[in-house]
């Protein structure tokens, strides 16, 4: 369900000559999980062990949420029939994080949407227009509140339980699970200067040696060779959600997106086309990227008023681009023609 465009602006020509020119070390590499490469760039006294572990813990995520593998944890959950599954800590942190977003929302942001993104055929890429009333069916199994979550302090065991016709997932918190975990093994290693980036989730620690803030390019959803504009951050997660890019054509010549709205059964038709989230939290930066494209723009940004927890870009069906107040001084446009407005 993860959509959208982050891109670290860093060549591989470019990379080369600062390799050969900065005084302090530095160690790139690229990897593969959740279906997509990213890479890894530390500085200062890193070592090829710590970046195999951050890619160890990538791997270890994406195996445990991964919904069709019966050796996933979330595939033992979703066919207990109606059953209590025992789960370990970072599922269970997640189930939590996620229901807080899902409340923060008001439920446009609901992990057990997994029977919708079924029937519309986004899980095997077999895509179908439902019928009415099998969406209002499908839509019975779809309640956040319905999950069951049991946390046993005293022996460090978790059970969760969800109805026998819900299915639950957890690809829109996966890559913040991961990059949390990663900066976790990577300051542990005495790390205290890395970007981890993906197409669409950046996660930086400290700041860039010489430069003092990162540079992140914000990708066109219309586009992919262009870019919406540049934010220079510190230490913090950055996660991308886009309506075009994981979509079909229907019969009807309508555009339909895996992002579903969990009110109505429906794919979002908000009129946000991207949304990037900046939050020193990253489960809950990977989930609201996701949620805000089920909001209008006015009601996203009534929730960064109500929260003032994170800094949001949003790139609109009219083309225009709105930004948080605590983005003025860090956000340059690319594109001239692109009206740009700084919200209060």
């Amino acid at each position: 369900m993860k959509k959208g465009f982050i891109c670290i602006l860093i060549s591989t020509a470019l990379l080369l000559t600062y390799l050969s020119g900065c005084s302090q070390s530095q160690l790139s590499k690229d990897f593969t999980a959740f279906h997509q490469t990213y890479n890894i760039t530390t500085y200062g006294s890193s070592d090829n062990q710590s970046v195999q572990d951050v890619m160890n813990a990538y791997s270890a995520i994406e195996t445990m949420l991964d919904t069709e593998s019966p050796y996933s944890i979330l595939y033992k959950v979703n066919h207990a029939n109606g059953n209590s599954t025992v789960i370990n800590g970072t599922v269970s942190d997640l189930i939590s994080a996620s229901l807080d977003v899902s409340a923060m929302t008001n439920g446009y942001f609901d992990i057990t949407v997994y029977p919708l993104l079924e029937l519309w055929g986004f899980t095997t890429q077999e895509y179908k227009i439902p019928e009415e009333h099998q969406i209002k069916e499908v839509l019975k199994s779809v309640n956040s509140s319905n999950i069951q979550l049991d946390k046993f302090s005293d022996t460090g065991s978790y059970l969760l339980q969800i109805p026998a016709e819900s299915k639950i997932t957890l690809n829109s918190a996966a890559e913040g699970c991961a990059s949390a975990q990663a900066i976790d093994v990577l300051k542990s290693a005495g790390i205290t200067s890395a970007i981890i980036s993906s197409s669409h989730f950046t996660r930086t620690i400290g700041t860039k040696p010489g430069k003092g803030v990162w540079t992140v390019g914000i990708r066109d959803p219309e586009d992919e060779n262009n870019f919406l504009g540049y934010i220079t951050v510190e230490e913090t997660a950055i996660s991308t959600s886009s309506t075009k890019a994981n979509s079909f054509i229907g019969g009807d010549e309508n555009i339909y997106c895996d992002i579903i709205n969990p009110k109505n059964g429906y794919p979002t038709t908000s009129n946000i086309e991207s949304a990037t989230v900046i939050c020193s939290d990253d489960v809950v930066a990977d989930c609201l990227s996701t949620a805000i494209l089920c909001l209008s723009s006015e009601e996203a940004i009534s929730l960064w008023r109500s929260s003032m927890s994170f800094e949001l870009i949003l790139y609109t069906t009219d083309h225009k681009i709105i930004c948080t107040s605590g983005l003025t001084e860090n956000f340059t446009a690319n594109i001239d023609s692109i009206d740009v407005t700084f919200t209060e």
